[in-house]
Protein backbone atom coordinates (compact mmCIF):
# COMPACT_ATOMS: atom_id res chain seq x y z
CA UNK A 1 0.00 0.00 0.00
CA UNK A 2 1.11 3.54 -0.63
CA UNK A 3 0.91 5.69 2.47
CA UNK A 4 -1.19 8.76 1.77
CA UNK A 5 0.15 12.22 2.42
CA UNK A 6 -1.74 13.69 5.35
CA UNK A 7 -2.26 17.31 6.30
CA UNK A 8 -3.23 18.64 9.72
CA UNK A 9 -5.81 21.34 10.38
CA UNK A 10 -6.60 22.84 13.76
CA UNK A 11 -10.20 24.01 13.57
CA UNK A 12 -11.78 26.41 16.03
CA UNK A 13 -15.21 25.81 17.54
CA UNK A 14 -16.82 28.09 14.97
CA UNK A 15 -15.47 26.01 12.09
CA UNK A 16 -18.38 23.61 12.22
CA UNK A 17 -21.12 26.21 12.29
CA UNK A 18 -21.76 25.47 8.60
CA UNK A 19 -21.99 21.69 9.11
CA UNK A 20 -25.21 19.82 8.53
CA UNK A 21 -24.81 17.73 11.64
CA UNK A 22 -27.44 19.88 13.41
CA UNK A 23 -30.16 19.32 10.86
CA UNK A 24 -32.82 16.64 10.75
CA UNK A 25 -33.02 16.64 14.55
CA UNK A 26 -29.47 15.34 14.89
CA UNK A 27 -28.18 18.03 17.27
CA UNK A 28 -26.33 15.98 19.87
CA UNK A 29 -27.12 18.65 22.48
CA UNK A 30 -30.87 18.28 21.85
CA UNK A 31 -32.28 16.19 24.74
CA UNK A 32 -34.89 14.75 22.39
CA UNK A 33 -32.26 13.51 19.95
CA UNK A 34 -32.16 9.70 20.20
CA UNK A 35 -28.45 9.89 19.41
CA UNK A 36 -27.81 12.08 22.46
CA UNK A 37 -25.93 9.78 24.83
CA UNK A 38 -27.55 11.60 27.79
CA UNK A 39 -31.03 10.69 26.56
CA UNK A 40 -32.38 8.13 29.07
CA UNK A 41 -33.80 6.13 26.18
CA UNK A 42 -30.41 5.71 24.54
CA UNK A 43 -28.75 2.49 25.65
CA UNK A 44 -26.71 1.92 22.49
CA UNK A 45 -24.40 4.96 22.37
CA UNK A 46 -23.07 5.43 25.87
CA UNK A 47 -20.23 7.94 25.95
CA UNK A 48 -16.96 6.12 26.69
CA UNK A 49 -14.76 7.73 29.28
CA UNK A 50 -11.56 6.66 27.55
CA UNK A 51 -10.25 4.68 24.61
CA UNK A 52 -10.41 1.55 26.76
CA UNK A 53 -14.21 1.81 26.78
CA UNK A 54 -14.64 2.28 23.00
CA UNK A 55 -16.87 -0.37 21.40
CA UNK A 56 -17.52 1.35 18.05
CA UNK A 57 -15.74 3.80 15.71
CA UNK A 58 -17.25 5.84 12.84
CA UNK A 59 -15.87 8.15 10.15
CA UNK A 60 -17.35 11.63 10.01
CA UNK A 61 -16.62 14.75 7.92
CA UNK A 62 -16.99 16.57 4.64
CA UNK A 63 -14.27 14.39 3.08
CA UNK A 64 -16.61 11.39 3.21
CA UNK A 65 -19.60 10.56 1.01
CA UNK A 66 -21.95 11.01 3.98
CA UNK A 67 -20.55 14.41 4.90
CA UNK A 68 -21.66 15.81 8.27
CA UNK A 69 -24.86 13.76 8.48
CA UNK A 70 -24.71 11.76 11.74
CA UNK A 71 -27.40 9.36 10.55
CA UNK A 72 -25.29 8.30 7.55
CA UNK A 73 -21.92 7.94 9.25
CA UNK A 74 -20.06 4.82 8.09
CA UNK A 75 -18.68 2.52 10.78
CA UNK A 76 -15.30 0.90 11.10
CA UNK A 77 -15.04 -2.89 11.18
CA UNK A 78 -13.79 -4.31 14.47
CA UNK A 79 -11.04 -6.67 13.32
CA UNK A 80 -10.48 -7.78 16.89
CA UNK A 81 -7.81 -7.29 19.49
CA UNK A 82 -7.97 -3.49 19.28
CA UNK A 83 -7.69 -3.16 15.49
CA UNK A 84 -10.35 -1.29 13.47
CA UNK A 85 -10.52 -0.88 9.68
CA UNK A 86 -12.48 1.10 7.10
CA UNK A 87 -12.25 1.54 3.32
CA UNK A 88 -13.97 4.23 1.31
CA UNK A 89 -13.75 7.48 -0.63
CA UNK A 90 -12.11 10.62 0.77
CA UNK A 91 -11.95 14.00 -0.96
CA UNK A 92 -8.70 15.95 -0.88
CA UNK A 93 -8.43 18.92 1.45
CA UNK A 94 -11.67 18.19 3.34
CA UNK A 95 -11.65 17.29 7.06
CA UNK A 96 -12.69 14.05 8.74
CA UNK A 97 -12.39 12.40 12.14
CA UNK A 98 -13.60 9.35 14.02
CA UNK A 99 -16.54 9.59 16.46
CA UNK A 100 -16.85 6.64 18.85
CA UNK A 101 -20.67 6.85 19.06
CA UNK A 102 -23.35 8.09 16.66
CA UNK A 103 -22.81 11.57 18.03
CA UNK A 104 -20.36 14.33 17.26
CA UNK A 105 -18.41 13.78 20.47
CA UNK A 106 -16.26 12.17 21.70
CA UNK A 107 -14.02 11.55 18.66
CA UNK A 108 -10.64 10.10 17.86
CA UNK A 109 -8.33 12.56 16.10
CA UNK A 110 -4.74 12.78 14.88
CA UNK A 111 -2.07 14.30 17.08
CA UNK A 112 0.54 16.74 15.80
CA UNK A 113 2.96 13.94 14.86
CA UNK A 114 0.59 12.86 12.07
CA UNK A 115 0.18 9.26 13.26
CA UNK A 116 -0.83 9.13 16.92
CA UNK A 117 -4.54 9.06 17.82
CA UNK A 118 -5.83 11.32 20.60
CA UNK A 119 -9.18 11.11 22.38
CA UNK A 120 -11.11 14.39 22.07
CA UNK A 121 -14.30 15.22 23.93
CA UNK A 122 -15.04 18.78 22.81
CA UNK A 123 -14.35 21.06 19.87
CA UNK A 124 -11.56 22.60 21.94
CA UNK A 125 -9.69 19.32 21.43
CA UNK A 126 -10.40 19.19 17.71
CA UNK A 127 -7.67 17.99 15.39
CA UNK A 128 -8.81 16.44 12.12
CA UNK A 129 -7.35 14.76 9.07
CA UNK A 130 -7.24 15.88 5.50
CA UNK A 131 -5.75 13.92 2.59
CA UNK A 132 -3.85 15.50 -0.28
CA UNK A 133 -5.29 13.28 -3.04
CA UNK A 134 -8.93 12.33 -3.65
CA UNK A 135 -9.50 8.61 -3.90
CA UNK A 136 -10.26 5.33 -2.13
CA UNK A 137 -8.45 4.81 1.15
CA UNK A 138 -7.80 2.05 3.67
CA UNK A 139 -7.73 3.35 7.25
CA UNK A 140 -6.60 1.20 10.17
CA UNK A 141 -6.83 2.41 13.76
CA UNK A 142 -4.56 0.45 16.08
CA UNK A 143 -5.79 0.66 19.68
CA UNK A 144 -4.02 -2.44 20.96
CA UNK A 145 -1.92 -0.18 23.14
CA UNK A 146 -4.59 2.16 24.51
CA UNK A 147 -1.92 4.54 25.83
CA UNK A 148 -0.30 4.91 22.38
CA UNK A 149 -2.98 4.34 19.71
CA UNK A 150 -2.10 5.05 16.09
CA UNK A 151 -3.66 5.37 12.65
CA UNK A 152 -2.51 4.50 9.13
CA UNK A 153 -4.18 5.96 6.07
CA UNK A 154 -3.27 4.20 2.81
CA UNK A 155 -4.29 5.31 -0.67
CA UNK A 156 -5.77 2.35 -2.57
CA UNK A 157 -7.02 4.00 -5.76
CA UNK A 158 -6.77 7.61 -6.92
CA UNK A 159 -9.78 9.52 -8.21
CA UNK A 160 -8.52 10.15 -11.74
CA UNK A 161 -11.17 12.77 -12.39
CA UNK A 162 -9.38 14.94 -9.79
CA UNK A 163 -5.91 14.28 -11.16
CA UNK A 164 -3.97 17.21 -12.63
CA UNK A 165 -1.22 16.26 -15.06
CA UNK A 166 1.00 19.17 -16.09
CA UNK A 167 4.32 17.29 -16.48
CA UNK A 168 5.36 13.89 -17.74
CA UNK A 169 8.82 12.26 -17.89
CA UNK A 170 10.46 9.16 -19.36
CA UNK A 171 12.00 6.77 -16.82
CA UNK A 172 13.24 3.18 -16.90
CA UNK A 173 15.92 0.71 -17.89
CA UNK A 174 14.77 0.90 -21.54
CA UNK A 175 15.94 4.53 -21.66
CA UNK A 176 19.45 5.91 -22.09
CA UNK A 177 19.20 7.62 -18.68
CA UNK A 178 17.96 4.49 -16.88
CA UNK A 179 16.36 4.97 -13.43
CA UNK A 180 18.09 8.29 -12.71
CA UNK A 181 15.30 10.58 -11.52
CA UNK A 182 17.15 13.84 -12.04
CA UNK A 183 18.15 12.90 -15.61
CA UNK A 184 14.65 12.03 -16.83
CA UNK A 185 13.73 13.48 -20.21
CA UNK A 186 10.48 15.48 -20.28
CA UNK A 187 7.53 15.01 -22.60
CA UNK A 188 6.28 18.03 -24.54
CA UNK A 189 2.86 19.11 -23.23
CA UNK A 190 0.32 20.45 -25.72
CA UNK A 191 -2.84 21.10 -23.68
CA UNK A 192 -2.82 17.65 -22.10
CA UNK A 193 -1.42 15.76 -25.09
CA UNK A 194 2.16 14.72 -24.22
CA UNK A 195 4.81 13.73 -26.78
CA UNK A 196 8.27 12.18 -26.41
CA UNK A 197 10.68 10.74 -28.96
CA UNK A 198 13.91 8.89 -28.27
CA UNK A 199 15.73 5.55 -28.08
CA UNK A 200 14.26 2.53 -26.27
CA UNK A 201 15.80 -0.90 -25.72
CA UNK A 202 13.79 -4.04 -26.49
CA UNK A 203 12.33 -6.01 -23.60
CA UNK A 204 13.15 -3.38 -20.97
CA UNK A 205 10.81 -1.53 -18.59
CA UNK A 206 9.79 2.11 -18.80
CA UNK A 207 7.09 4.35 -17.37
CA UNK A 208 6.21 8.03 -17.01
CA UNK A 209 6.48 9.92 -13.67
CA UNK A 210 4.25 12.97 -13.23
CA UNK A 211 6.97 15.07 -11.65
CA UNK A 212 10.73 15.33 -11.57
CA UNK A 213 12.67 14.67 -8.37
CA UNK A 214 9.81 14.82 -5.88
CA UNK A 215 10.65 15.38 -2.24
CA UNK A 216 11.24 12.82 -0.89
CA UNK A 217 12.50 11.18 -4.09
CA UNK A 218 10.17 8.43 -5.30
CA UNK A 219 9.58 6.46 -8.48
CA UNK A 220 5.78 6.65 -8.11
CA UNK A 221 3.12 7.69 -9.06
CA UNK A 222 3.49 7.09 -12.80
CA UNK A 223 1.50 6.63 -15.97
CA UNK A 224 2.12 3.38 -17.85
CA UNK A 225 1.23 1.82 -21.18
CA UNK A 226 -1.53 -0.74 -20.77
CA UNK A 227 -3.13 -3.03 -23.31
CA UNK A 228 -5.35 -1.87 -26.18
CA UNK A 229 -3.86 1.61 -26.23
CA UNK A 230 -5.04 2.49 -22.71
CA UNK A 231 -2.94 4.45 -20.25
CA UNK A 232 -2.87 3.16 -16.67
CA UNK A 233 -2.15 5.06 -13.45
CA UNK A 234 0.09 3.35 -10.91
CA UNK A 235 1.09 4.19 -7.37
CA UNK A 236 3.40 1.29 -6.43
CA UNK A 237 5.52 -1.52 -7.86
CA UNK A 238 2.60 -3.96 -7.83
CA UNK A 239 0.73 -1.69 -10.25
CA UNK A 240 3.41 -1.80 -12.90
CA UNK A 241 2.20 -2.76 -16.36
CA UNK A 242 5.25 -3.56 -18.44
CA UNK A 243 4.64 -3.23 -22.17
CA UNK A 244 8.21 -3.39 -23.52
CA UNK A 245 9.03 -2.62 -27.13
CA UNK A 246 9.84 -5.54 -29.42
CA UNK A 247 13.04 -4.17 -30.92
CA UNK A 248 15.66 -1.53 -30.26
CA UNK A 249 14.95 1.74 -31.98
CA UNK A 250 13.78 5.33 -31.87
CA UNK A 251 10.15 5.58 -30.74
CA UNK A 252 7.59 8.34 -30.67
CA UNK A 253 5.11 8.14 -27.79
CA UNK A 254 1.97 10.29 -27.65
CA UNK A 255 -0.15 10.20 -24.48
CA UNK A 256 -3.56 11.91 -24.42
CA UNK A 257 -4.53 12.75 -20.81
CA UNK A 258 -7.44 15.10 -21.54
CA UNK A 259 -10.03 12.50 -20.53
CA UNK A 260 -8.63 11.24 -17.23
CA UNK A 261 -11.01 8.28 -17.10
CA UNK A 262 -9.98 7.19 -20.60
CA UNK A 263 -6.34 8.18 -21.18
CA UNK A 264 -4.90 6.74 -24.39
CA UNK A 265 -1.54 6.41 -26.14
CA UNK A 266 0.13 5.65 -29.43
CA UNK A 267 3.70 4.37 -29.76
CA UNK A 268 5.43 4.37 -33.14
CA UNK A 269 8.82 3.02 -34.21
CA UNK A 270 10.37 5.85 -36.24
CA UNK A 271 13.86 4.39 -36.77
CA UNK A 272 15.82 1.23 -36.02
CA UNK A 273 19.04 3.22 -35.92
CA UNK A 274 19.87 4.26 -32.36
CA UNK A 275 22.42 7.07 -32.05
CA UNK A 276 25.36 6.56 -29.74
CA UNK A 277 25.08 8.38 -26.38
CA UNK A 278 27.03 11.62 -26.18
CA UNK A 279 29.54 11.38 -23.33
CA UNK A 280 31.30 14.58 -22.32
CA UNK A 281 32.18 13.73 -18.69
CA UNK A 282 33.61 10.76 -16.82
CA UNK A 283 34.01 10.29 -13.07
CA UNK A 284 35.83 7.60 -11.10
CA UNK A 285 33.73 5.95 -8.40
CA UNK A 286 34.18 2.92 -6.15
CA UNK A 287 35.73 1.76 -2.89
CA UNK A 288 39.11 1.30 -4.59
CA UNK A 289 39.23 5.03 -5.37
CA UNK A 290 40.23 8.03 -3.24
CA UNK A 291 36.62 9.23 -2.86
CA UNK A 292 34.98 5.85 -2.36
CA UNK A 293 31.29 5.73 -3.31
CA UNK A 294 30.71 9.46 -2.82
CA UNK A 295 29.26 10.92 -6.02
CA UNK A 296 29.92 14.45 -4.80
CA UNK A 297 33.61 13.74 -4.30
CA UNK A 298 34.17 11.51 -7.35
CA UNK A 299 37.29 12.70 -9.23
CA UNK A 300 36.73 13.77 -12.85
CA UNK A 301 38.64 12.53 -15.88
CA UNK A 302 40.31 15.05 -18.19
CA UNK A 303 38.65 15.01 -21.63
CA UNK A 304 40.80 15.50 -24.72
CA UNK A 305 38.46 15.16 -27.71
CA UNK A 306 36.97 11.90 -26.51
CA UNK A 307 40.06 10.49 -24.79
CA UNK A 308 39.47 10.60 -21.02
CA UNK A 309 42.42 10.38 -18.61
CA UNK A 310 42.79 10.10 -14.83
CA UNK A 311 45.84 9.44 -12.69
CA UNK A 312 45.97 8.66 -8.99
CA UNK A 313 45.90 6.07 -6.21
CA UNK A 314 43.88 2.84 -6.48
CA UNK A 315 43.56 0.18 -3.78
CA UNK A 316 43.57 -3.56 -4.36
CA UNK A 317 40.87 -4.11 -1.75
CA UNK A 318 37.98 -2.64 -3.74
CA UNK A 319 36.34 -2.08 -7.12
CA UNK A 320 35.64 0.88 -9.38
CA UNK A 321 33.84 2.02 -12.50
CA UNK A 322 33.62 5.12 -14.67
CA UNK A 323 30.37 7.08 -14.32
CA UNK A 324 29.18 9.43 -17.05
CA UNK A 325 27.70 11.74 -14.39
CA UNK A 326 28.40 12.59 -10.76
CA UNK A 327 24.71 13.07 -10.02
CA UNK A 328 23.49 9.47 -10.36
CA UNK A 329 24.89 5.96 -10.04
CA UNK A 330 24.44 5.17 -13.73
CA UNK A 331 25.06 5.26 -16.74
CA UNK A 332 28.59 3.92 -16.38
CA UNK A 333 31.39 2.04 -18.11
CA UNK A 334 31.86 -1.42 -16.61
CA UNK A 335 33.03 -4.89 -17.71
CA UNK A 336 30.75 -7.28 -19.57
CA UNK A 337 31.22 -10.65 -17.86
CA UNK A 338 30.63 -12.77 -20.99
CA UNK A 339 33.18 -10.99 -23.17
CA UNK A 340 35.49 -9.42 -20.58
CA UNK A 341 35.29 -6.15 -22.54
CA UNK A 342 34.61 -2.64 -21.29
CA UNK A 343 31.02 -1.63 -22.13
CA UNK A 344 28.59 1.22 -21.52
CA UNK A 345 25.38 0.48 -19.59
CA UNK A 346 22.56 2.76 -18.39
CA UNK A 347 21.74 0.43 -15.47
CA UNK A 348 23.37 -2.24 -13.32
CA UNK A 349 22.83 -5.99 -13.63
CA UNK A 350 25.26 -8.07 -11.58
CA UNK A 351 24.50 -11.15 -13.67
CA UNK A 352 25.72 -9.36 -16.81
CA UNK A 353 28.36 -6.92 -15.62
CA UNK A 354 31.19 -6.60 -13.13
CA UNK A 355 33.39 -3.70 -12.08
CA UNK A 356 37.06 -3.01 -12.58
CA UNK A 357 39.75 -3.83 -10.00
CA UNK A 358 43.55 -3.87 -9.63
CA UNK A 359 45.84 -6.49 -8.10
CA UNK A 360 47.97 -4.21 -5.96
CA UNK A 361 47.79 -0.78 -4.44
CA UNK A 362 49.61 1.96 -6.26
CA UNK A 363 49.52 4.90 -8.61
CA UNK A 364 47.62 4.18 -11.82
CA UNK A 365 46.80 5.91 -15.07
CA UNK A 366 43.38 5.15 -16.56
CA UNK A 367 42.65 6.04 -20.19
CA UNK A 368 39.13 5.64 -21.63
CA UNK A 369 38.96 6.04 -25.41
CA UNK A 370 35.44 7.07 -26.50
CA UNK A 371 36.24 8.56 -29.88
CA UNK A 372 34.39 5.65 -31.53
CA UNK A 373 31.67 4.64 -29.11
CA UNK A 374 31.17 1.09 -30.39
CA UNK A 375 34.91 0.52 -30.01
CA UNK A 376 35.33 2.08 -26.59
CA UNK A 377 38.38 0.86 -24.67
CA UNK A 378 39.77 1.18 -21.17
CA UNK A 379 43.51 1.00 -20.43
CA UNK A 380 44.73 0.80 -16.81
CA UNK A 381 48.48 1.25 -16.31
CA UNK A 382 50.38 0.83 -13.04
CA UNK A 383 52.86 3.69 -12.61
CA UNK A 384 54.44 2.71 -9.31
CA UNK A 385 54.01 2.36 -5.57
CA UNK A 386 52.21 5.02 -3.57
CA UNK A 387 54.83 7.67 -2.72
CA UNK A 388 55.25 8.37 1.00
CA UNK A 389 53.81 11.63 2.25
CA UNK A 390 55.52 13.70 4.89
CA UNK A 391 52.20 14.49 6.56
CA UNK A 392 49.45 12.24 5.14
CA UNK A 393 46.61 14.04 6.94
CA UNK A 394 46.38 17.74 6.14
CA UNK A 395 43.15 18.55 8.03
CA UNK A 396 40.90 16.86 10.59
CA UNK A 397 37.20 17.04 11.55
CA UNK A 398 34.94 15.60 14.25
CA UNK A 399 31.89 13.54 13.29
CA UNK A 400 29.29 11.60 15.30
CA UNK A 401 26.12 11.72 17.37
CA UNK A 402 28.15 12.61 20.45
CA UNK A 403 29.02 15.94 18.81
CA UNK A 404 27.11 19.18 18.37
CA UNK A 405 26.77 18.57 14.61
CA UNK A 406 25.75 14.90 14.79
CA UNK A 407 26.34 12.97 11.57
CA UNK A 408 26.06 16.07 9.35
CA UNK A 409 29.35 16.16 7.44
CA UNK A 410 28.79 19.73 6.25
CA UNK A 411 28.57 20.97 9.87
CA UNK A 412 31.54 19.07 11.36
CA UNK A 413 33.72 21.10 13.74
CA UNK A 414 37.32 21.40 12.54
CA UNK A 415 40.47 20.67 14.52
CA UNK A 416 43.20 23.27 14.65
CA UNK A 417 46.78 22.34 13.86
CA UNK A 418 49.00 21.20 11.01
CA UNK A 419 51.84 18.81 10.12
CA UNK A 420 49.90 15.88 11.54
CA UNK A 421 49.28 17.38 15.01
CA UNK A 422 45.68 18.47 15.71
CA UNK A 423 43.66 19.69 18.68
CA UNK A 424 40.00 20.52 19.42
CA UNK A 425 38.09 21.51 22.57
CA UNK A 426 34.38 20.79 22.29
CA UNK A 427 31.24 19.45 23.94
CA UNK A 428 30.74 15.66 23.80
CA UNK A 429 27.61 13.76 24.80
CA UNK A 430 27.14 10.43 26.51
CA UNK A 431 25.75 8.14 25.31
CA UNK A 432 27.06 8.83 21.83
CA UNK A 433 29.99 8.08 19.55
CA UNK A 434 32.39 9.89 17.24
CA UNK A 435 35.29 9.50 14.84
CA UNK A 436 37.68 11.80 12.95
CA UNK A 437 37.54 12.55 9.21
CA UNK A 438 40.54 13.87 7.22
CA UNK A 439 38.30 15.67 4.74
CA UNK A 440 34.99 17.55 4.64
CA UNK A 441 33.11 16.31 1.59
CA UNK A 442 29.35 15.70 1.64
CA UNK A 443 28.58 12.00 1.52
CA UNK A 444 32.20 10.90 2.13
CA UNK A 445 32.25 9.12 5.51
CA UNK A 446 35.55 7.28 4.94
CA UNK A 447 38.51 7.19 5.29
CA UNK A 448 38.47 8.09 8.98
CA UNK A 449 40.28 7.59 12.27
CA UNK A 450 38.47 5.13 14.53
CA UNK A 451 39.41 2.72 17.33
CA UNK A 452 40.71 -0.79 16.76
CA UNK A 453 38.73 -3.08 19.06
CA UNK A 454 41.52 -5.61 19.72
CA UNK A 455 44.16 -3.06 20.74
CA UNK A 456 42.07 -0.04 21.75
CA UNK A 457 44.36 2.15 19.64
CA UNK A 458 43.43 4.89 17.19
CA UNK A 459 43.81 3.62 13.62
CA UNK A 460 43.24 4.83 10.08
CA UNK A 461 40.24 3.01 8.50
CA UNK A 462 40.42 3.34 4.75
CA UNK A 463 36.93 2.46 3.53
CA UNK A 464 33.40 1.38 4.39
CA UNK A 465 34.39 -2.19 3.51
CA UNK A 466 37.19 -2.09 6.09
CA UNK A 467 34.75 -0.76 8.70
CA UNK A 468 32.24 -3.52 7.90
CA UNK A 469 34.74 -6.19 8.97
CA UNK A 470 33.74 -5.48 12.58
CA UNK A 471 37.32 -4.93 13.69
CA UNK A 472 36.76 -1.28 14.59
CA UNK A 473 34.50 0.89 16.71
CA UNK A 474 33.85 4.58 17.36
CA UNK A 475 35.27 6.61 20.20
CA UNK A 476 33.03 7.54 23.14
CA UNK A 477 33.17 9.29 26.52
CA UNK A 478 31.81 8.16 29.87
CA UNK A 479 29.97 11.38 30.71
CA UNK A 480 28.64 14.46 28.93
CA UNK A 481 30.91 17.45 29.17
CA UNK A 482 33.65 19.58 27.64
CA UNK A 483 36.65 17.65 26.33
CA UNK A 484 40.02 18.44 24.77
CA UNK A 485 40.91 16.04 21.95
CA UNK A 486 44.54 15.76 20.78
CA UNK A 487 45.30 13.68 17.69
CA UNK A 488 48.84 13.02 16.42
CA UNK A 489 48.88 11.43 12.95
CA UNK A 490 52.28 12.27 11.51
CA UNK A 491 52.34 8.67 10.23
CA UNK A 492 49.23 6.70 9.45
CA UNK A 493 50.53 3.61 11.21
CA UNK A 494 51.41 5.53 14.40
CA UNK A 495 48.28 7.51 15.34
CA UNK A 496 47.65 8.57 18.94
CA UNK A 497 44.45 10.09 20.34
CA UNK A 498 44.11 11.67 23.79
CA UNK A 499 40.68 12.73 25.09
CA UNK A 500 40.78 14.82 28.29
CA UNK A 501 37.75 16.05 30.25
CA UNK A 502 38.07 19.78 31.06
Amino acid sequence: MRRALLSLMLIAATAFAFSSCHKNGNDPDNPDNPNNPDNPGNTENKVPESLADVTSIYIFGSATNSGWDLDKMESFTDIGGGLWSWQGYLAEGAPFRFPVTKAEWPSLMIDEDGETIIFGKTEDDLVVYTVDVSGTYDIVIDARDIDHPSVTVDLVMIDLSKLEITELYMLGEACATGWALDMMEPFTNNNGVFTWEGPLSAGKRFRFPLQKIPDPPTWWPCLMLGKDGKVLYGMKDEDESNQPVAEDGIYKIVIDTRDKANMTYTITLTSTEIPDPVITELYLIGDATPAGWSLDAAPAFANDNGIFTWQGKLKATGEFRMNTTNKNWFPAIVIEIASGKAVYTPQWDETVYKMFSVDKEGIYKIVVDLRVFKQLSVTITWLGDVPPEEYPIKELYLLGDATVAGWDITAMPAFTGSNGVFSLTTELKSPGSFRFLPQKVAGLFFPSICKEISSGKAVYVDSQNDWNTGAFEHFSVAATGTYKIDVVCIKLDEITCTITKQ
